[in-house]
């Protein structure tokens, strides 16, 4: 399994990695806490979360403009 770590899944998803840990708090995307150095804590996520992710957004964006 391919794990990516916050800033490569925000490249990916075209948004901060702030963002990609408020998804993270927020339950709207999963991950694995692999510790903490510093300040912050150190999140992998599967590749797989990604691909969920995009593709739930992009059904709700279909489902939203049919309304």
């Amino acid at each position: 399994m391919e794990y990516l770590t916050v800033e490569q899944a925000a490249e990916l998803l075209q948004v901060k990695p702030r963002t990609v840990r408020q998804y993270i708090y927020d339950g709207k995307l999963k991950a694995a806490n692999v510790g903490s150095t510093g300040p912050g804590t150190r999140y992998r996520i599967p590749r797989i979360e990604i691909d969920n992710f995009i593709y739930n957004m992009m059904n709700d964006d279909i489902n939203t403009s049919e309304s």
